[in-house]
This record gives structure tokens, C-alpha cells and sequence, in this order.
């Protein structure tokens, strides 16, 4: 699929939270809510793509799946 002239790139990274500070937060939560069984943070990356100055071949070659 062709991309519009500006579109949005979601990215999703690596784990925000090591495992240690992961238990840790996640007894902490337990607490207040014992229903809560799993904990996952993870960085997510946004990149604004503005294609307008790109020629077609160009964002076939990309071909990012916008």
C-alpha cells in the first residue's frame, strides 16, 4: 500500500522495565488490584514520515506497509 503524504510510523522496542523493576512494580500493584496477574512496559517509537518530497519509486522501495 502506497503511503499518504504524511503518515505515522508506530514502532514498538525493546522492554521499558528490567525484570527486577518489573516484579517489583507489579507486587506493588498487587496490592491495590490482586486481579492483576502480569506487568509489560515497552518503548514505543513514533516517526513522522513525510513522503511529499519523495518520488513513487522511491516509497515503493521503502515499502514500509502504511
Amino acid at each position: 500500500m502506497l503511503a499518504s503524504p504524511n503518515s505515522m510510523l508506530v514502532l514498538s522496542g525493546e522492554s521499558a522495565l528490567s525484570e527486577f523493576r518489573a516484579n517489583s512494580l507489579l507486587s506493588k500493584i498487587q496490592i491495590l488490584v490482586p486481579k492483576i496477574t502480569s506487568l509489560k512496559a515497552v518503548y514505543v517509537h513514533f516517526v513522522n514520515l513525510n513522503f511529499s518530497c519523495l518520488s513513487q519509486d522511491i516509497i515503493k522501495q521503502l515499502d514500509l506497509n502504511l
